[in-house]
């Protein structure tokens, strides 16, 4: 594989002597550094996976996990940059309200990274020691739960464009069982859209702050689907009696260059969320073009 640096002169002259200086050519010094770099970061999988063991055992230390005995969906997404870009963690809490102020200007009221200002509920930096790889890095993290929000989330960001969102399924929302739509039985594809979105519109614009961003991979993962039924709060709106999904668990992954994202997103939310919503309804269009039309309930 051959790939092409574009590089200033002045840049290049002083890797030219980096490079001297450790006995090495220009190239066997890019590729040096490259794997040095890749060595420092967690993979996604990883990052995911600590994210969902932490949510958990913070939970359990509010015993709050009653939150989740229906599942949740816990959505990540790593920003691709090419010279070991990392964001100032200082600057971190302001990016991600200003992140969320560009997300509420293209979606009504995004449901995922508020930016809570009261002193209980702000962002805090910690590390995580069980990540194989930057256990190092400071991550911000952030967790609402019952006792000082309406609903439960949880997130966490890092420097180097590592994030992940997780919550319990809005569907256990107690007004819906108004309606007689019970927690646990019942699935809403338009909130399945919504949520996919955000993270997606989010990932965009996050990724914005990193000037090498190439590309962002997704790693989503659906808990608790089994016996579900397909189903929307909106009477006017219908689905066929009997989608119901006989799986209860499903990850999707996927990876797209970073600067189509602001103007692919219904394509990236189709790919993510189309496996799912076929667990209920095998022969559903869930296409961009569908995904599409969702956009004005989307933006009131």
């Amino acid at each position: 594989m051959q790939i092409n640096l574009r590089l200033q002169p002045a840049l290049k002259k002083a890797a030219e002597r980096a490079a001297a200086q450790d006995h090495r050519s220009l190239t066997s010094l890019i590729e040096k550094l490259l794997a040095e770099y890749v060595e420092t970061l967690p993979t996604i999988e990883d990052w995911h996976r600590r994210a969902c063991e932490r949510f958990v055992q913070l939970l359990q230390a509010q015993r709050a996990s009653e939150t989740v005995r229906f599942g949740c969906s816990a959505h990540s997404y790593a920003v691709q940059n090419s010279n070991g870009e990392r964001l100032n963690p200082h600057q971190l809490t302001d990016i991600v309200r200003a992140t969320y102020s560009a997300l509420s200007r293209m979606l009504s009221q995004p449901n995922s990274f508020y930016p809570y200002t009261r002193p209980e509920l702000l962002p805090y930096f910690t590390s995580d020691e069980q990540l194989k790889r930057g256990n190092k890095e400071e991550i911000l993290e952030f967790l609402g739960s019952p006792e000082t929000i309406s609903w439960t989330e949880f997130w966490r960001i890092s420097p180097s464009g590592l994030v992940t969102n997780i919550r319990p399924h809005f569907e256990e929302n107690q007004e819906f069982s108004q309606r007689g739509l019970e927690p646990g039985k019942w699935f809403w594809p338009f909130f399945l859209t919504r949520r996919l979105a955000e993270l997606v519109i989010h990932a965009y614009v996050y990724s914005q702050r990193f000037a090498s961003a190439e590309a962002v991979e997704f790693r989503c993962e659906w808990s608790g689907l089994l016996e579900r039924e397909l189903d929307d709060p909106d009477p006017t709106i219908r689905w066929p009696r009997g989608a119901i999904s006989r799986a209860d668990h499903r990850v999707t992954v996927g990876q797209w260059p970073a600067k189509t994202l602001g103007d692919d997103w219904p394509e990236v939310v189709s790919a993510l969320g189309g496996p799912v919503i076929r667990l209920f309804l095998p022969t559903f269009d869930y296409s961009p073009d569908f995904i599409r039309q969702q956009l004005p309930r989307l933006q009131r």
